[in-house]
């Protein structure tokens, strides 16, 4: 893709972002101030980015979600249409890190459904995937897969987020 033509195209890209060689960027999607957007990426229509993103390499965002202010998006995930996410997500993908060459990296970006509702400063572990219409509360740590339409949260205060009710089909996108 030409990256003049896919900048150029943009109807509003911040103060102090950066765009490399991504994939795809429609040209309805709103990137807001001192954003990275790295290689391979691509961010479907009606999409937006808010301040501070991190959008790490080789990453898929869907049409009409949201990614608020400070998350960090890791290499290689995959996030689904009408997603939103609260402020300060992180995301891993390494199931192994290397050290210094005594062991390989093995890295596996974690799988987002479709209207998938993520609220602020959670953490995502490498791999996991959140199926369609799930909920997850604020603060949550998220290390096992979230089954589509429940709601998780780590009220328990052990740490880890569990299950603690269903999303009503109503809400459904």
């Amino acid at each position: 893709m030409n990256m003049t033509a896919a900048i150029e195209n943009l109807g509003i890209v911040g103060i102090g972002t950066v765009i490399d060689e991504v994939k795809f960027i429609h040209p309805s999607v709103k990137i807001y101030h001192n954003c990275v957007i790295r290689d391979g990426v691509s961010i479907g229509e009606g999409s937006i980015i808010g301040h501070l993103v991190l959008i790490e390499r080789d990453t898929s965002i869907g049409c009409f979600t949201t990614i608020q202010s400070q998350c960090h998006i890791t290499a290689d995930a995959s996030i689904g249409d009408y997603c939103f996410f609260g402020p300060m997500v992180l995301m891993s993908n390494e199931r192994r890190i290397a050290n210094h060459g005594r062991c390989t990296p093995v890295l596996e970006g974690p799988k987002i459904g479709r209207g998938v509702r993520i609220g602020a400063g959670c953490y995502i572990a490498a791999g996991v995937e959140i199926g369609d219409n799930a909920f997850v509360y604020a603060r949550s740590f998220i290390s096992k897969n979230i089954p589509a339409g429940e709601i998780w949260s780590n009220i328990k205060g052990n740490g880890r987020a569990s299950k603690i009710g269903e999303v009503k089909p109503e809400e459904y996108l």
